[in-house]
């Protein structure tokens, strides 16, 4: 048997409200159309329970098979799936869950504690704490339940699934090209079968095999696939805000490792640089002068200056400037400053090019784009061969780059994003029906078959047979192997904070709000973008600034 999920030291980072007011806008995905599925008609005959579900990366094939499973248990009920958006909001479930006729809902950037604490959850304690060992509440994440369980010991909702931002690259396009480091990490491999650089854990055939560990690797990386006429990076530029910011959190927290989870508990040390007499380092180095570095512990009287000074976001601001430098040649300009490129816009793209003979290296977007992908990749095998299908394209996941003066954290270390949760209606009138259902959708089983489903994981211990693994595409299965071997810090949008914390937590939650020249950004990546004579440096002073303001 294979595991997935790794649990972790408890460490919880609290990402307020505000950030998902901030960003509300960028994270709603879009729904994927299910052509061959028809509106199911009301059986008289059976008792309907509805299921609101969030439509948007993560889709609803996987509900539609634990629906029909359910359904053979007890032929008495139907499940009946009513897929949206909008209505699934925080605000319009506050103002409509009373009369809506959802007994049960599975739904994407909710505040969970603001529907829990006006009484629209159910409780489901003994759901969630049913079966000692082997329940629900013994196999969540440890970050993940600090969160979901009340101070009173209760449970309304448990999280959904698991999702973080990083690169993916066109594996095809590097067996093609011959992208893969050699075995000395010094420059790239001439042959398909010569040995490749062997990643961080050092196991042969491991998912970062021949793939940069440093900055500088990273770079070198771009440099020669832009000598070969492929553009390193796209994303979405309608969703810059907020995919880039997300993207850049989860670099940063790599850096500094599961220690960043605590800078919101005022319970971790952080890094951070003593001085600033110091200049930028060239595109693609990122080394700091000899001792500028000190550890510092962080307190509720220091922490906005201590986070402004931390060494990780010196390294992540300059990585953003990095890769806008030399004339932008690194990413795709037409469309990763679009107002209107969205993020499926900017799947497809990347997905086209290498076939349109412009190749793309890399796409930022989030673990679910392989599932939410599926509708172009289809119509790519029906257009141009089954040898472009999504079975038959080769993707992974790009490692996020260590410092070459070895300053980063040891392992891996992603921040997730979490707002996603699943609870049952306190107005439903088929409570009975609710938690058998609830209950069937959480079970070990279930969950294998969601991430065999979709490719995403979910955040709880369960297993998945070696021959359901091999049977996954290579892009799943580079997911997977990357976060077994991670920590993982959940930023939550929400949470429950004394009144005196809250203006700190909205400042902290800022990760990149900095005041500099005649410059204001909380997106390093766009400011660069937009304003290319600014420096990293100059930007992270404006840091200091910024909280000083605040």
């Amino acid at each position: 048997m294979r595991k997935f999920f790794k649990k972790t030291t408890l460490v919880v980072t609290v990402f307020i409200l505000i950030l998902s007011t901030m960003f509300v806008s960028g994270c709603k995905l879009p729904k994927i159309p299910d052509l061959d599925r028809e509106p199911e008609s009301v059986d008289s005959t059976r008792t309907q329970l509805y299921v609101g579900n969030y439509n948007g990366g993560i889709g609803e094939k996987w509900l539609w098979d634990a629906k029909e499973r359910f359904e053979v248990i007890h032929p008495e009920v139907q499940i009946m799936i009513d897929n949206g958006k909008d209505e699934y909001s925080t605000g319009n479930l506050m103002s409509n869950i009373k009369t809506n006729r959802q007994d049960m809902y599975i739904v994407d950037d909710v505040s969970y504690y603001t529907l829990a604490n006006a009484g629209h959850l159910m409780e489901i304690t003994d759901l969630v704490t049913k079966g000692g060992d082997d329940s629900i509440d013994a196999r969540m994440n440890d970050s993940l339940k600090a969160f979901y369980k009340t101070p009173n010991e209760k449970y309304y909702a448990v999280p959904f699934y698991e999702g973080f931002y990083h690169m993916i690259y066109d594996a095809d396009l590097f067996e093609e090209y011959n992208l893969w480091l050699n075995v000395q990490g010094t420059g790239f491999v001439e042959t398909k079968t010569e040995p490749r650089y062997p990643g961080l854990s050092g196991k042969p055939d491991a998912w970062d095999e021949g793939l940069p560990r440093t900055y500088s690797q990273f770079f070198m990386l771009l440099d020669h696939m832009y000598n070969l006429g492929i553009t390193p990076l796209t994303w979405s530029g309608k969703f810059k805000d907020p995919y880039l910011p997300y993207f850049l959190n989860s670099l940063m927290a790599d850096y500094q490792g599961v220690d960043f989870a605590n800078n919101f508990n005022y319970t971790g040390k952080v890094k951070v640089l003593k001085n600033y007499d110091f200049s930028d380092a060239p595109v693609g180095q990122y080394a700091m002068p000899q001792g500028n570095y000190e550890t510092v512990t962080v307190e509720k009287s220091n922490a906005k200056q201590t986070f402004a000074k931390a060494a990780a976001k010196y390294y992540t601001i300059k990585f953003a400037k990095d890769i806008v430098s030399n004339g932008y040649k690194y990413v795709n300009q037409l469309t990763v400053n679009s107002s209107s490129e969205t993020q499926t816009m900017a799947q497809d793209t990347f997905l086209r090019s290498r076939y349109l003979g412009k190749p793309i290296g890399m796409l930022i977007d989030g673990g679910w784009w392989y599932n939410e992908a599926s509708v172009p990749m289809q119509a790519m095998a029906d257009e141009y061969g089954e040898e472009w299908s999504k079975m038959n394209r080769k993707f992974g996941v790009m490692p996020f780059p260590k410092a070459d003066d070895g300053s980063s954290a040891e392992g891996r270390t992603f921040a997730a994003t979490a707002g996603s949760c699943v609870f049952i209606s306190s107005y439903t009138t088929k409570a009975a029906i609710a938690k058998e259902f609830f209950e069937f959708i959480n079970t070990k089983d279930s969950m294998e078959r969601f991430t065999k489903t979709t490719s995403i994981k979910r955040p709880y211990d369960y297993e998945l047979s070696e021959s359901d693994f091999a049977q996954m595409p290579p892009y799943s299965k580079s997911l997977f192997d990357a976060s077994s071997e991670a920590n993982f810090i959940y930023m939550v949008p929400n949470a429950q904070i004394s009144p005196e914390m809250l203006p700190l937590q909205a400042s902290l939650i800022a990760q990149f709000g900095s005041d500099f020249e005649d410059v204001s950004s909380g997106n390093p990546i766009v400011t660069f973008f937009e304003n290319t004579r600014k420096t990293a440096k100059s930007y992270f002073q404006g840091l200091l600034t910024a909280a000083a303001r605040k």
